[in-house]
């Protein structure tokens, strides 16, 4: 990230949904690959239907985006410029 990079915050839409996978299929594990599959979809899950330990990450990426295409997901992304940085469930 640039230093001089603004920083900024904006509402998940259906219009941020790539920005949304982009920052999951890049960024937000790369410092733990362990918890890459879950696109943050785990408190959407039936868990009652669905055993979470044996889901995929295709999975719960094609899930969340589902659920930000139906405007059904809610929080902020962070942004550096244009680059997504972070992510704040607000579910």
């Amino acid at each position: 990230m640039r230093e001089d990079a603004e920083i900024s915050i904006l509402a998940l839409s259906p219009a941020l949904r790539d920005d949304y996978l982009a920052f999951f299929d890049h960024y937000a594990f790369v410092d733990n690959p362990r918890w890459a599959f879950c696109y943050c979809y785990f408190n959407h899950c039936p868990h009652t239907s669905v055993k979470w330990r044996d889901r995929r990450a295709d999975q719960n990426r094609s899930a969340v985006s589902d659920l930000i295409d139906r405007a059904e997901m809610r929080g902020y992304l962070a942004y550096a410029g244009e680059r997504p940085i972070g992510w704040c469930n607000a579910n």
